[in-house]
């Protein structure tokens, strides 16, 4: 409500607003001894030049999938202050210069637009714009085998809560979760997706599957099917319907 009435200010009293339109190729990175630097291109779709300043971070994931990022040195990129005119397109040069790792590690790259200086204090309110992509480096150039397992599914706080793993050197794509939630017969109550994500090399996340509170305390298991890249995996299990009371606070 306080961002809506914030905007609805700005509308009020008339005051233009600027923020950065880009783009940018490719949307992640992979890097490996056969292929030890690549091109990130950025361009600028707005009617005013941009100047962008490039860093990057370590990445590692919670089991919530929330991005751990870290300060780190063994990713080169060039040049770190980038500056677009209206419409053109410039690259920046990725590379890695630590040890190739057995298993894939990955890295977010981040382009972060620096303000206006031309904009006059007082005439306008500037949305900066950050992009992140992700980088991935490992030491082989050809993908493994997807290798991921369903390690647990429970129901709490009214929500399915189902904990995947990826056993793989490599990250994986989850393109889908589907739930088929049974009740204590048999019968099918409901059908709840989502859009997955990624998960990164040797590591383990949980994904939270809404269950409606009118179904809830008749739900007895359910069936999870993922789809991760060409990959399918289904599994069942039993669920305890205690799990559909939510805790305060």
């Amino acid at each position: 409500m306080a961002i809506f009435m914030y905007v609805l200010l700005l509308c009020m009293l008339n005051i233009p607003a600027y923020a950065a339109k880009l783009s940018i190729t490719p949307t992640s990175i992979v890097l490996h001894p056969q292929q030890r630097t690549a091109a990130l291109n950025f361009t600028n779709l707005a009617n005013k030049p941009v100047t962008l300043q490039i860093f990057f971070k370590s990445w590692k994931q919670s089991e919530g999938g929330k991005m751990q990022l870290r300060n780190s040195r063994e990713v080169i990129v060039f040049p770190r202050i980038l500056k677009i005119a209206p419409g053109r397109e410039r690259p920046i040069r990725i590379g890695f210069r630590g040890r190739w790792p057995r298993v894939e590690r990955g890295f977010r790259i981040f382009a972060d637009e620096l303000p206006d200086i031309n904009i006059k204090s007082g005439t306008g309110v500037i949305f900066p714009v950050r992009l992140s992509i992700p980088l991935f480096v490992r030491n082989q150039a050809a993908a493994v085998p997807v290798n991921i397992s369903i390690i647990r599914a429970f129901l709490e706080n009214g929500q399915i809560r189902l904990t995947i793993r990826n056993n793989a050197t490599q990250h994986v794509a989850i393109n889908k979760i589907q739930a088929q939630i049974y009740d204590q017969r048999g019968r099918l109550l409901k059908q709840q997706t989502d859009a997955g994500g990624r998960v990164l090399a040797k590591s383990q996340v949980f994904f939270d599957l809404a269950v409606p509170t009118n179904v809830c305390h008749q739900v007895r298991s359910v069936k999870i099917e993922l789809t991760a890249q060409r990959s399918k995996l289904q599994k069942r299990f039993n669920l305890n319907p205690r799990g559909c009371s939510k805790r305060s606070g």
